[in-house]
């Protein structure tokens, strides 16, 4: 028992919990990812641009966890997320968060690691994203709780969301 005691101190000061993720993290199936809600939990905060939102998550990036917007590159990952906002966290869920792609202008949306966003994919709300010119940016929005799903949406990349999605991935 002792032992494991000692290896349980062990990984929390490493960052880690005993399900594999950093401190503040949850598990979502084979990635660790945290929501960001203190705009809801703290009365003195404010808004946040993704550039922010972006900024805010790989500041808990260290040693053992690179840390950044959540990618959601397949519609099975939305569909985990948006089943673990409307379980857990179901009085957040008619809100916005920011997650990790954008489009630079040209229309060639792509994931924060480059890779291509697929215009076809599920995740995108009916007739999103829209051809408009400039930056933009992903967010996920409810289509309401008929099926308590979140769709991807492009925002101007000078808007404000109140939350927003952190991954982290071990090995930084």
């Amino acid at each position: 028992m002792f032992l494991f005691f000692a290896f349980c101190v062990l990984l929390a000061f490493k960052g880690v919990v005993i399900d594999g993720c950093p401190h503040d993290f949850s598990s979502l199936g084979d990635t660790c990812i945290k929501l960001a809600l203190d705009y809801f939990e703290n009365p003195d905060a404010k808004p946040f641009t993704w550039d922010h939102a972006r900024q805010s998550c790989q500041a808990h990036s260290d040693a053992h966890w690179s840390v950044d917007l959540v990618q959601l590159k397949s519609a099975q990952k939305l569909e985990d997320l948006s089943h673990h906002i409307a379980t857990h966290h179901s009085e957040y869920f008619e809100f916005i968060f920011f997650v990790g792609a954008s489009d630079a202008g040209d229309n060639i949306w792509k994931w924060i690691d480059g890779d291509l966003v697929d215009l076809d994919s599920y995740i995108w709300f009916p007739a999103s994203p829209s051809l408009d010119s400039g930056m933009q940016v992903m967010t996920l929005m409810p289509a309401g709780h008929v099926y308590d799903r979140l769709y991807a949406t492009a925002h101007n990349s000078n808007s404000l969301a109140p939350s927003f999605v952190c991954e982290a991935v071990s090995g930084a």
